[in-house]
């Protein structure tokens, strides 16, 4: 597995690669502990992500992207970078919500 990261930030707003590549690998752990990390190469990539994750994703077997949702529209379901990412990618894209509350509206059939 090949974990991308893709960030845009507007100048003249300074940049450290190395925080930021340890931020990604902090990340990594957290989300899929140390076993799972072991199994992760991770890239750091400078762009626009709705430019440069679908151009990563070429021939892979699927891209997974996070939706925060936090765009014009904050009640939104996708972001625009997932939202993006699904309409140009040559790959399946999967996309991954943070925390969404489930609620049981319907009786369970018998």
């Amino acid at each position: 597995m090949l974990l991308r990261r893709a960030w845009r930030r507007p100048e003249p707003t300074p940049f450290d690669r190395t925080i930021a590549e340890q931020a990604l690998v902090n990340q990594v752990h957290q989300v899929l502990g140390k076993s799972g990390a072991a199994k992760v190469r991770k890239r750091l990539v400078k762009g626009n992500p709705v430019e440069v994750l679908p151009s990563e994703a070429e021939g892979a077997t699927a891209l997974v992207v996070g939706s925060r949702g936090m765009g014009g529209f904050r009640r939104t379901l996708l972001g625009s970078v997932s939202q993006q990412c699904a309409l140009h990618a040559t790959c399946p894209v999967v996309i991954v919500r943070g925390t969404v509350e489930v609620t049981d509206s319907v009786a369970p059939a018998e």
